[in-house]
């Protein structure tokens, strides 16, 4: 089964007060897996949930001398509208995305993962390598202390609206064979970014049988 996009959330921020920052997000399909990304002033987030289950932390990363950025998964979310909620110890602002896939493996994700960072610059390359065939790959990423939004260097979609410092971006598609695969993103301006990277398997199709070329029925 291949993986597609399902559907990508609007930036949301929090009120910067310690409260979750809480909105409404709705996944449709099958073998559905969904991804937050999420960047704070300071490393005080103590997690995520959709519809009330726990997300796993993909990764986190801080932006050089800026803010922390996150990646969180969830296998099977539930689907139609449910909130998303982020949660943090401490009064900090939270800006956050969240995207979703159809098609993709039940259980043993990520495939693979990876940070980076850069300092000044106006591309970060971010690879992983990947273990199964035709996974994708998404990332997602802060700019700062000047945040300048992002555009997707080759093979690489950003899926975020692009007039923030806070971005999502995908493979687009399936990558074969498995091996180093990689998405760049490109700063509008020089400045420090951090990238939070990972893949992600298709379902197993599912083995079917020819019974009347058997002989049975």
């Amino acid at each position: 089964m291949a993986i597609a996009l399902d559907t990508v959330s609007s930036r949301q921020a929090s009120d910067g007060t310690g409260n979750p920052l809480t909105f409404s997000y709705t996944c449709t399909g099958s073998n559905l897996i969904l991804f937050v990304g999420v960047n704070a002033d300071s490393n005080t987030l103590t997690g995520a949930t959709y519809n009330g289950v726990a997300m796993t932390e993909v990764g986190n990363v801080q932006t050089p001398a800026s803010r922390w950025n996150y990646l969180y998964m969830l296998i099977g979310p539930a689907t139609g509208a449910h909130n998303v909620v982020v949660s943090t110890s401490g009064a900090t602002t939270i800006i956050g995305y969240a995207i979703s896939y159809t098609g993709a493996k039940q259980s043993g994700q990520p495939d693979a993962s990876s940070t980076n960072t850069g300092t000044a610059v106006t591309t970060l390359t971010t690879s992983v390598t990947t273990i199964e065939d035709n996974c994708w790959t998404v990332a997602t990423s802060r700019t700062g202390p000047l945040g300048y939004p992002c555009s997707g260097g080759a093979g690489t979609t950003m899926r975020s609206n692009g007039v923030n410092a806070d971005d999502i971006g995908d493979s687009n598609g399936a990558l074969t064979p498995p091996g180093s695969k990689s998405l760049i993103f490109n700063p509008s301006s020089a400045t420090n970014i951090g990238m939070v990277m990972c893949s992600f398997a298709p379902a197993l199709a599912v083995a079917t049988k020819n019974f009347a070329l058997l002989g049975v029925g």
